[in-house]
């Protein structure tokens, strides 16, 4: 929510206001996802009240409304802005949360491809080790260089070198679409922790057991395909 406050605040300073409604949408698309999960009440309305006043100079008229219906007695319009907290905003954390639902989302993907009414089991394989360190100095070099060549040759000079077949597909694949590269990159304990604190919530939701490995523990060639952010998926 902070983070949104934040967000929305700069782009409509900067006078970006498609960019500022795309960042309430983002949001508001989180609160979905928060409604089956515990969450206090009051954080949730609070998160409610926020994305009332975010939309307002957006969609005036209709947030009146909801204000009111809300329970506030005042005019939204006069209401002030809201104000974001630094110290609330941990990208890691908010990174660790999205994967979960990323991967909720790309689990109903892959049963649909595969023309499943239901799922017995659900194999999580979370990314090698080797592919965080990778990640990480991956990005650094991309911010300096888009030379394919000079970018592995950096990586190269460092204890990845043994990975260098594998990081040579990497590299142009990663260069060539930016897009897939996470915007934060955690450490394999932190993703396998993230993913086995919300076993019972995968587990309510496809109605299957559920198992977070390392892809280091795997000898399925799926387990290749993992990567920071984003695990591979077995079902059965």
């Amino acid at each position: 929510m902070h983070k949104t406050i934040r967000t929305v605040s700069d782009y409509i300073q900067d006078f970006k206001f498609s960019l500022a409604i795309g960042a309430i949408m983002e949001f508001v698309g989180a609160l979905q996802n928060y409604r089956k999960e515990p969450v206090q009440k009051n954080i949730y309305a609070d998160a409610v009240k926020t994305t009332l006043l975010l939309l307002g100079p957006f969609a005036p008229h209709v947030c009146e409304e909801m204000w009111e219906a809300t329970g506030n007695k005042s005019y939204i319009s006069v209401a002030d802005w809201p104000k974001f907290d630094a110290k609330k905003i941990d990208e890691k954390a908010e990174a660790a949360e999205e994967m979960v639902h990323t991967l909720k989302s790309d689990i109903n993907t892959v049963k649909e491809l595969l023309n499943f009414d239901s799922l017995k089991k659900v194999q999580i394989i979370v990314s090698a080790s080797w592919k965080f360190d990778f990640m990480r100095l991956f990005k650094e070099e991309l911010a300096k260089t888009r030379d394919v060549s000079e970018i592995i040759k950096v990586l190269m000079q460092t204890d990845l070198k043994r990975y260098g077949q594998e990081i040579s597909k990497l590299v142009p694949k990663f260069v060539a679409d930016p897009g897939k590269i996470s915007d934060v990159v955690l450490d394999q304990d932190r993703e396998i922790k993230q993913m086995e604190s919300h076993i019972d919530f995968l587990k309510e939701e496809f109605s299957a057991e559920i198992e977070v490995i390392k892809a280091e523990d795997s000898q399925e060639q799926k387990a290749k395909s993992a990567m920071p952010g984003k695990p591979a998926i077995l079902v059965e």
